[in-house]
């Protein structure tokens, strides 16, 4: 698995079990779910009209900034 960056199928009873993957690999393949999904989510709120315009997202970045809210 180390040496060829391929994951490690395991089986029970000649059956897919688990699959068995580098650190690395899961890291990425978290990140990239989460990423995915964080685009569906702004698609979804572009589609149903929750958009702001570029003035309204800096006075509430200005706001938050303000107040020391995260």
């Amino acid at each position: 698995m180390q040496t060829t960056g391929h994951p490690l199928i395991i089986t029970q009873n000649g059956r897919p079990a688990g699959v068995l993957l580098s650190p690395e690999e899961y890291d990425n393949l978290v990140y990239r779910k989460q990423f995915i999904e964080s685009v569906e989510r702004g698609l979804a709120a572009a589609e149903s009209g929750e958009v702001y315009s570029t003035d309204e997202v800096r006075e509430r970045f200005t706001e938050k900034r303000v107040s020391g809210k995260q």
